[in-house]
């Protein structure tokens, strides 16, 4: 039976957040013991990420500025997203992992299959956006919003998406990591998001009808609290995967990769405004 090891981080800063991810990436390609990995964490205060490729112009980032939100830029794809009221998960291990392998689509297809099956056992009735999704949805030519469309198997709820995922794959190693909504604060949302003049509550009209969360989902003022999610989470995990799920930390050279990686890389603003 495979082990993966389990890291709950807790909430924490939003760079530091990012350089762990990596750190652990790296730390799977170096081939160090411990993997494959699945993290979950918060965030301290909002905070609005990037993808690795999206350019700074998609956010407003004076309203950043002046509501002290940090802007981040993560190290896998997809579109802007402001991490607040939510539980993220990464996984990380070799792209020959039965859970992994593929190409981006059938690992994702593979992924949301267990988020799927989290999700029922909290009541929420989710399903997988069909592939061609994101074709059919993309009416923006430079959408800001990474929760404003689905792609492949990305998990939904009516039609709504719950959760985003983003990945980067590296020499035989692959990093997944997710947002999974709990609440949305729409407002926040549409503040620190360029849309070209587009006018805000056009903007919020549009997402509210892209978007939902685990409160909303389960017909709840409140979510779930994080500790609730996270065990929901690993027992999915530990069923749909059939491995054991060991609790551990990062080691001594991650913790030390993942500070460098935070003073070198994720805390600058040559990273985070290269595009």
């Amino acid at each position: 039976m495979t082990t993966w090891r389990v890291i709950d981080s807790g909430p924490g800063a939003g760079a530091m957040n990012m350089a762990v991810d990596e750190a652990l990436l790296l730390s799977c390609i170096a081939g160090n013991d411990g993997f494959p990995t699945l993290r979950f964490f918060g965030w301290q205060r909002p905070t609005l990420s990037i993808g690795i490729m999206q350019g700074v112009e998609a956010v407003r980032l004076d309203v950043c500025k002046e509501r002290d939100i940090p802007l981040i830029r993560r190290p896998t794809g997809g579109k802007a997203v402001l991490h607040q009221h939510e539980l993220t998960y990464s996984l990380v291990g070799s792209d020959h992992d039965p859970l992994l392998s593929g190409n981006v689509v059938e690992s994702y297809r593979k992924i949301s299959g267990v988020l799927l099956a989290a999700l029922a056992s909290l009541g929420v009735q989710a399903e997988l956006a069909p592939p061609g999704s994101y074709l059919a949805t993309n009416r923006s030519d430079h959408p800001a919003a990474c929760f404003e469309q689905p792609a492949d198997y990305e998990v939904s709820v009516g039609g709504r998406k719950l959760i985003g995922s983003a990945q980067a794959r590296r020499r035989g190693a692959l990093l997944q990591q997710g947002s999974i909504l709990l609440a949305v604060d729409l407002p926040l949302l549409v503040s620190v998001l360029n849309y070209g003049g587009l006018a805000d509550e056009v903007v919020a009209a549009n997402l509210r009808q892209r978007i939902t969360s685990v409160a909303e989902a389960m017909g709840l003022p409140e979510p779930p609290d994080y500790a609730t999610m996270v065990a929901t989470m690993r027992a999915a995990f530990s069923a749909a995967m059939g491995a054991e799920l060991a609790a551990g930390d990062l080691s001594t050279v991650e913790q030390a990769t993942a500070e460098r990686l935070w003073r070198d890389k994720y805390a600058t603003d040559a990273w985070t405004l290269l595009r």
